[in-house]
């Protein structure tokens, strides 16, 4: 780590800095001139100031003097200011971007009031904004690029619209700028010409001190050798080697009058002359100073008015390259449309096999190509190659394994791109057998509705490339084609299963004496004609008993009574009802619960004859989801119901952006030690039921109970777009409820919340013998580690979560938080309230 004594080479300016960095409130301000990146390539020998450097420096000083001071760095350059090992958990970094502007981080540092404040730069149109904070007491460390210096300083701040009462914020200007060493080897004593001196005084008369320090008044003659360089192979003949930083230093002082009348403590020409006795300059490099500044400065300015002429250039040039694609564009309006009713013929065509002919015939037409084939995609099956145009269709297979569609695929987008090999089926060979070379190579892909549902490759033999306005017509086309071929696909499926349909016919009544319902036909007074065995079972009769009696027989009176008043109304106006449930008392059984289809029966003439009841008994499931509820949240338990229908218990999951909730009761440890067990379990059960309630009131899973916390997933297993805001509402109901609960049970402790949106696993996690519906992945750890950081009471968003609820919630931005597990810090924030 550098510091100031590697770049102070006059004693006395040390002792100004430290009482400079020792003072508690006020602007310091590093200045000097640098190098524009753009065009300091053509400067002549433009030692940047290292004011960077300095600036870096001071921010450290002040965190070593002051043990306990904490900094913030503002920057849009995170290497602006490298914060040493030792300080980096004492500078906390708010990095400026295109959401965060300098105005916005300087309303947060006056929110959080650091004990130093580090600009990496001093915004021009904020400079009344930071010495105002300054003048309020806050300590501000920043730089100003400038050729000025000392109370010059001052008036350029004035002229930028800062007031003078804003100067009263202003601790001190330091001003940095690198010189050229005088080389080492070949410099030589060289005692200095009067006129010199003479010139020397006339520059400077204010420095008469260090001017007669490079004389003895007495003898009239050096007190010490002045060197110059001649100029060496070592420094190939410049007489400089190596540089060395010197620095104006101006403190206003509030008692001298008039700050812009003040002289610098320590002025750049008086450092220089030290420079100068002690042998590092040349005599002439001070004399030259002002000079050269104003060189340099004329050198900035010619280079950066260049590099505008040449921006200027190129845009003109951009824009005479704007004018002719437009033309372009003009000249293919008139090719779009006639694609248009191109299309419009093609989606009317339901024999893909002729469409395919069609697409490929018109393809060559325009793209200006003699060969294409289009090949059919579809999932999971080997693709077909529909037709060809330009190609012998007795060499092309009639379906291509994803082997041999590889290569062809491989980094294929939405839109068309060049394609160098031969197509996919089609074995090379040399251009004496083929007649020709391919030579121009097209593959463009069919998507419908976001689906790739099949791909062209056309080519060309007498061109060796297709122009852009060819592939973009080709690309519009194929977009057409894509439709309609995505239509006679399904015209064919749709005409494949009404045929499975019909084959099907012949199953239908063995299939209804197998199924698991009841199915029953009635006459139109609701007396029960017929019935399959599932009605044996639900009834517990035989199915002799049941033919012959009456609905409100069968059921009880007042169901009875209700179904066949449902049955006269479905009669008369040929109604269907469908998953009509009710509850009654079957005398074999007791308690049961029954869902009905209810279908009027027509015979061959279709005459109401009477009606159809399909009956399924969901007795059993009721019961199982009311204990299952009891332990498991709803979407857990239709999940759990599905696989025990389907007997498909499944491990893994899938992946998905979800929201994750973790709630933790803060202090439970400590008040478990000095509480009765029961008494116990009746108060963790008491707040746990709070949380539970506001997670399920917003249709969030409830994953599991750990001890006294609680874990909740948001957007699993049923899609919810506004999990984001489900979690952070249900994490603001559980706190607000116990905040504004009465004591019921007097100790009412408080939960500490964290909330993450993010992707992750979900699905069955467990062993085919014991399966727990949950999340995992790197999504939950991190909600878990915030929730762990939030105290009694509060509620720690993620960067991610805060973002995607941004636009309802308060919220108060806790800054970066080093988390367990990961190696970057991680951005918080604190909810402090929930819109509607």
């Amino acid at each position: 780590m550098f510091q100031l004594k590697d770049f102070v080479h006059l004693p006395q300016l040390i002792p100004w800095i430290e009482r400079m960095v020792a003072e508690a409130t006020g602007l310091i301000l590093v200045t000097g001139l640098d190098a524009r990146p753009q065009y300091a390539h053509e400067l002549d020998i433009f030692l940047p100031s290292g004011r960077s450097t300095i600036l870096s420096i001071l921010a450290s000083e002040v965190l070593k003097a002051d043990a306990a001071a904490r900094a913030l760095l503002v920057a849009a350059d995170r290497t602006a200011w490298r914060v040493p090992r030792a300080f980096q958990g004492r500078v906390r970094t708010l990095p400026v971007g295109p959401n965060h502007g300098y105005a916005d981080r300087l309303a947060e540092a006056r929110y959080s009031r650091p004990d130093l404040l580090v600009l990496d730069r001093l915004p021009l149109d904020l400079a009344a904004d930071v010495l105002g904070l300054a003048r309020e007491g806050q300590r501000v460390l920043t730089q100003f690029d400038t050729v000025l210096r000392g109370a010059d300083v001052l008036r350029q701040l004035l002229e930028l619209g800062v007031s003078r009462e804003c100067l009263e914020g202003l601790s001190a200007v330091l001003y940095v700028q690198r010189l050229p060493l005088l080389c080492t080897h070949c410099k030589q004593a060289a005692p200095p010409a009067p006129e010199q001196l003479q010139r020397l005084g006339q520059l400077y008369p204010h420095l008469d001190e260090p001017i007669g320090a490079l004389l003895q008044p007495a003898q009239g003659r050096p007190s010490a050798p002045l060197y110059q360089a001649r100029g060496c192979p070592r420094c190939q003949h410049s007489g400089r080697s190596g540089d060395i930083a010197a620095f104006d230093l101006f403190r206003p002082d509030p008692g001298g009058g008039d700050p812009l009348q003040q002289s610098s403590e320590l002025a750049l020409e008086s450092y220089m002359l030290h420079l100068v006795a002690q042998g590092r300059l040349d005599l002439q490099d001070v004399l030259r100073l002002e000079r050269d500044q104003l060189r340099r400065t004329y050198n900035m300015l010619q280079a950066s008015e260049r590099s505008q002429a040449a921006a200027a250039l190129e845009l003109q040039s951009r824009s005479i390259e704007l004018a002719a694609a437009n033309r372009v564009l003009q000249q293919r309006t008139e090719a779009i449309l006639s694609i248009h009713d191109v299309g419009q013929a093609l989606v009317q065509v339901t024999d893909i096999r002729g469409l395919a002919r069609r697409i490929c015939h018109h393809s060559c037409k325009l793209g200006g190509a003699d060969r294409a084939v289009l090949y059919l995609l579809r999932p999971d099956r080997p693709a077909e190659v529909l037709a060809a145009s330009g190609w012998d269709e007795e060499r092309l297979p009639r379906y291509l394994s994803e082997g041999q569609m590889a290569p062809a695929l491989a980094g294929l987008g939405e839109e068309a791109q060049p394609y160098r090999q031969w197509p996919p089926g089609i074995p090379p060979r040399h251009p004496d057998l083929e007649g020709a070379h391919l030579q121009a190579g097209l593959r463009v892909p069919l998507v419908a509705q976001g689906e790739r549902v099949g791909l062209m490759v056309v080519h060309a033999t007498w061109k060796r490339h297709f122009m852009p306005g060819e592939v973009a017509l080709l690309q519009t086309f194929a977009n057409q084609a894509a439709i309609a071929v995505e239509n006679a696909r399904l015209f064919e499926d749709l005409e494949r299963s009404l045929q499975e349909i019909g084959e099907m016919k012949g199953y239908m009544e063995d299939i209804l004496a197998s199924v698991d319902s009841a199915i029953l036909t009635t006459d139109k007074s609701g007396v029960v004609m017929s019935c399959n065995r599932a009605a044996e079972a639900i009834w517990q009769l035989p199915e002799a008993d049941i033919r012959g009696q009456s609905i409100d027989e069968l059921f009880d009176r007042r169901r009875g009574e209700e179904l066949l008043a449902l049955f006269q109304e479905a009669l008369e106006r040929e109604m269907r009802f469908h998953d009509y449930e009710l509850n009654c008392t079957l005398s074999r059984r007791g308690q049961v619960t029954l869902k009905l289809q209810i279908t009027p029966l027509k015979d061959a003439q279709s005459q109401q004859i009477g009606m159809t009841v399909v009956v399924e008994d969901l007795t059993e499931e009721r019961h199982l989801r009311q204990t299952l509820n009891r332990y498991l949240a709803p979407s857990v338990v239709q999940e759990a119901l599905r696989m025990a229908t389907t007997g498909h218990f499944s491990l893994g999951g899938t992946h998905r952006v979800m929201s994750v909730l973790f709630a933790d009761i803060r202090g439970f440890t400590a008040y478990s030690e000095r509480v009765d067990p029961t008494r116990l379990v009746d108060v963790l059960n008491w707040h746990l039921t709070v949380a539970a309630r506001a997670i399920l009131e917003q249709g969030g899973t409830l994953d599991k109970f750990m001890g006294d916390g609680v874990m909740a997933l948001f957007n699993v297993p049923v899609p919810q777009q506004d999990h984001a805001l489900r979690a952070v509402r249900a994490a603001w109901e559980m706190q607000q409820r116990l905040a504004l609960m009465e004591p019921a049970p007097p100790e009412i402790l408080r939960f500490g919340v964290g909330v993450h949106v993010g992707e992750a696993v979900a699905g069955n996690i467990g062993s085919p013998e014991r399966l727990d519906y949950t999340a995992v992945g790197d999504t939950v750890n991190l909600a878990r580690r915030l929730e762990e950081q939030a105290v009694g009471g509060q509620i720690l968003l993620s960067e991610a979560a805060y973002q995607a609820v941004a636009p309802w919630v308060q919220v108060y931005g806790r800054g970066l938080l080093n988390v367990k597990g990961r190696e970057e810090p991680v951005r918080v924030y604190e909810l402090r309230g929930v819109g509607p």
